[in-house]
């Protein structure tokens, strides 16, 4: 946790960080202890001075998968430190057998780090636990030494890492229009990398008309990179961002370089970004239950954020009035806390992000208005259930798909964002790779190519599993490979998107208090487009806060608490430039607006099947068959899933995607079903399973069987 600083320690912090760049370099978030009070403010009223700290390591504490050809390790530190205190006896790295690994240790007064560069001999052992310590001998440009030895683990892995990393995600995407010009620029990068390798000569922003390199500060926290312009940006102008590759390029922390540069173009409108960001989004539902011990919390935010807000006194979690330790990770529009050890289980925890002054913010400098707060309780288990692809915007064979496109996936449940990458997610044709970023929220990834894609081409699309494929919060790994193939059209998609139904009846009433609110689209909507600025929900002129989870053609709203009994409520849906667009960049061509009444009641009562396209027992089913089941009332799109409606051959299941319209579902195998076989349906009940609205569960499973015939 973090201690709060006095009111004399916070002045002199401000204070030394306005005249001084403190250190930036923040790979996981650690703890700062300031102390307050005491003797030794003499007759000046001075402050007690406080001893030096690490902020900041990389690797990072507790880290995993650490490639053995490593070549260096940095530590920053709370104060501006004495340089000749720094070397190889305050500065070590042991592994195994207390082997001592040896490198030359340097200082970095500009960012206040350390770094200990490993010999060109040395190879860190394979999946070994290796560990680092700053002696309590590093001492500050006063004398006053760490408190005690600062000391830190990592897991290296098997032999040689020879990957080259990859940029996977700008904050402004390739072609983008009306950037606000007061933005700082970000790139998020697929592993840790050296920072010292991130400079003024390899992320460079330019004026594209003039080729005018602009001046700024560049700082880099985890896996992502922040350039501040040293002035604001031209309004109405188009500007070049360029990560370079190649020999003298980024590398990660093995030494292996980014193959080639990475270049994007977009142009700034003519106004600022004053909108504060907002939280649309929590892996843990507010007021949830069962969550898992061994989990990892986050948040998704309306926009891109600046990674050095998050820290641990602006990202907290709490089990009561105790904070709870752990690192703090962010990229894209997602930030992660990694809880040192496992949650406590049957206890409820406070996931707070703070907002305000001093609190997290956006690229802009535009903080959270306020505070984020939510609980939830933990189960009794840790979860040991690996993800599966629920679905891809483009089924297995699709023809005439749009150049323009870009690729969605939804996985059955939240994933960690940090594993969902270009390297693991990929597009290709043939043997050659798209160039491209993937963006993630909440259970859906979005690969968005830099150029359109070819007329008339067959492309493949890989989510990878195993050992270092993509992987839930808890750490389970999506279990193989998950692929798709399609063939693009003649033309790009320029149709707009429109609102075919929602979950609440327009003008209706009697709409119970514990509803979820939201919409079905004509098509897959990009999921960063949806934020609480664009999808708003109203009690008169007062927002209701909440959040979003858009799945492909849906968008579901989850009230933070229950709406407010016989009261109506308008919920306006922005459209038109900049606001909600489908997955190649299509706007809704206006506002969309619907209002519904509530009644007095919660709704407590379990949803069932009243119907099903084919009966039980039905025989000479067509091949072609999609089967379909309708409910007895609206059911909450989020578990309308594959894992929940299964169409099995004896134990196997039917690979396929699940439609969502209302009251009705709908199977659609990817491929014709096999003849004179005899088939299961079902739909899952209970806990995990199907349920309204209201979160109401169906009481049990549904299940049905009948039998193909011999043709469509």
């Amino acid at each position: 946790m973090v201690q709060p600083l006095c009111k004399e320690h916070a002045m002199a912090h401000y204070s030394f960080s306005r005249n001084y760049r403190l250190p930036t370099l923040l790979t996981s978030i650690s703890l700062a202890l300031y102390g307050c009070g005491g003797g030794g403010s003499g007759s000046d009223n001075k402050p007690a001075e406080v001893a030096p700290t690490v902020l900041s390591t990389v690797p990072a504490m507790g880290a995993t998968n650490v490639s053995t050809s490593t070549k260096v390790l940095t530590a920053g530190f709370s104060k501006f430190m004495d340089a000749s205190s720094l070397s190889a006896a305050t500065f070590k790295l042991t592994c195994p057998g207390n082997v001592a690994i040896t490198g030359a240790v340097s200082y970095t007064t500009v960012a206040s780090m350390a770094t200990l560069t490993l010999a060109a001999t040395e190879v860190l052992p394979a999946s070994s636990t290796c560990t680092a310590r700053i002696t309590q001998a590093a001492k500050d440009t006063i004398g006053m030494a760490l408190a005690a030895d600062y000391v830190w683990t990592f897991n290296t892995a098997a032999p040689f890492e020879t990957v080259p990393p990859t940029v996977t995600g700008t904050i402004n995407t390739n072609g983008q229009t009306n950037v606000a010009f007061n933005t700082k620029v970000g790139a998020t990068f697929s592993e840790p990398i050296n920072p010292l390798s991130i400079n003024a000569n390899t992320f460079v922003v330019t004026e594209t008309a003039t080729g005018t390199k602009l001046a700024g500060a560049l700082s880099y926290i985890d896996v992502s990179a922040v350039f501040q312009p040293t002035v604001a940006l031209k309004p109405n102008t188009a500007y070049t961002v360029t990560v370079k590759g190649g020999a003298g390029g980024v590398t990660d922390l093995a030494g292996n370089a980014l193959v080639n540069d990475f270049v994007i173009g977009w142009s700034t409108g003519a106004t600022s970004d004053a909108i504060a960001p907002t939280v649309i989004g929590t892996n843990q539902v507010n007021g949830g239950g069962n969550v898992a011990v061994n989990t990892k919390i986050g948040a998704t935010f309306s926009e891109g954020m600046d990674p050095l807000t998050f820290t641990a006194a602006n990202f907290q979690l709490s089990l009561g009035s105790t904070p709870i330790a752990g690192t703090i990770q962010y990229t894209g529009v997602n930030v992660v806390f990694i809880p040192t050890s496992q949650l406590a289980p049957s206890s409820t925890y406070t996931m707070t992000l703070k907002g305000g002054n001093g609190g997290v913010t956006d690229l802009a400098g535009n903080p959270l208005a306020q505070d984020y707060v939510i609980r939830w309780t933990t189960g009794a288990a840790a979860d040991a259930v690996a993800p599966i692809v629920l679905g891809t915007n483009y089924v297995n064979g699709s023809t005439n798909v749009a150049i323009n496109t870009r690729v969605g996936m939804s996985f059955s449940e939240a994933m960690d964002p940090l594993t969902v990458t270009n390297n693991n997610f990929v597009l290709t044709t043939g043997t050659t790779r798209v160039a491209g970023t993937v963006n993630y929220t909440g259970t859906q990834a979005v690969f968005v190519p830099l150029i359109n894609l070819l007329p008339g081409t067959r492309y493949t699309a890989t989510v990878k599993g195993g050992a270092s494929g993509v992987a839930d919060l808890s750490g389970n790994r999506l279990a193989a490979d998950f692929v798709a193939n399609w063939t693009t059209g003649p033309a790009a998609d320029l149709t707009a998107p429109t609102v075919l139904t929602t979950l609440a009846d327009n003008g209706g009433a009697g709409v119970p208090i514990n509803t979820k609110i939201g919409v079905l689209f004509s098509e897959p909507i990009d999921p960063l487009t949806i934020t609480n600025n664009n999808f708003q929900v109203r009690n008169g002129t007062t927002s209701i806060p909440g959040s979003l989870y858009p799945v492909g053609e849906t968008v579901v709203f989850l009230p933070q608490s229950n709406l407010t009994p016989n009261t109506t409520y308008t919920v306006t849906i922005e459209g038109g430039r900049g606001d909600v667009t489908d997955r190649v960049g299509n706007a809704l061509a206006g506002n969309y607006v619907y209002s519904f009444k509530t009644s007095a009641v919660t709704d407590t009562a379990a949803p069932y099947v009243i119907a099903s396209t084919q009966a039980t027992g039905a025989t000479n089913v067509p091949l072609s068959a999609r089967p379909g089941l309708t409910l007895s009332e609206s059911i909450d799109p989020l578990t309308a899933t594959t894992a929940n409606f299964v169409v099995s051959d004896g134990t196997t299941p039917v690979q396929g995607f699940v439609s969502y319209g209302g009251l009705n579902l709908v199977f659609t195998p990817n491929t014709l079903l096999k003849p004179n076989t005899r088939y299961t349906v079902t739909l899952k009940g209970s806990l995990g399973g199907v349920s309204d609205l209201s979160g109401n569960a169906m009481n049990d499973d549904f299940i049905i069987s009948w039998t193909t015939g011999t043709a469509n």
